[in-house]
């Protein structure tokens, strides 16, 4: 049986992303991290607890994230780069704001198909 994964941070911030993909990624992103957050109870996820929802494998990745999105809530934390969900969540919100504005808050029409017979 085949494992299904599911997008990461990687693919909502690609500059190649389909805006409107890249608001519903966001959206399940922050719902993902707000849920580990409830679940270990803790506003400040650690490392291990912050990879899983946001679709990333090593820690390396985390702080690459730091560097590039400095309001992301990345955070290092006695000497581990953590993330905070709340800035994450107020994050994310801005972020998919950005996006609508950007696609005039409709989806993407989908390509026109050929008529022609070969």
């Amino acid at each position: 049986m085949a494992s299904r994964v599911k997008p990461g941070i990687e693919e909502a911030l690609s500059v190649w992303a389909d805006p409107y993909d890249a608001m519903t990624l966001l959206t399940d992103i922050a719902g993902r991290v707000k849920a580990m957050s409830a679940q270990v109870g803790l506003q400040v996820l650690q490392p291990q607890e912050a990879l899983k929802p946001l679709g990333l494998k090593r820690a390396v990745e985390l702080a690459a994230l730091a560097a590039q999105w400095p309001d992301m809530g990345v955070v290092k934390s006695g000497g581990a780069w953590c993330l905070d969900a709340r800035q994450f969540g107020l994050w994310a919100e801005a972020r998919v704001s950005v996006l609508r504005r950007r696609c005039g808050g409709q989806p993407s029409a989908p390509a026109p198909q050929s008529r022609a017979l070969y």
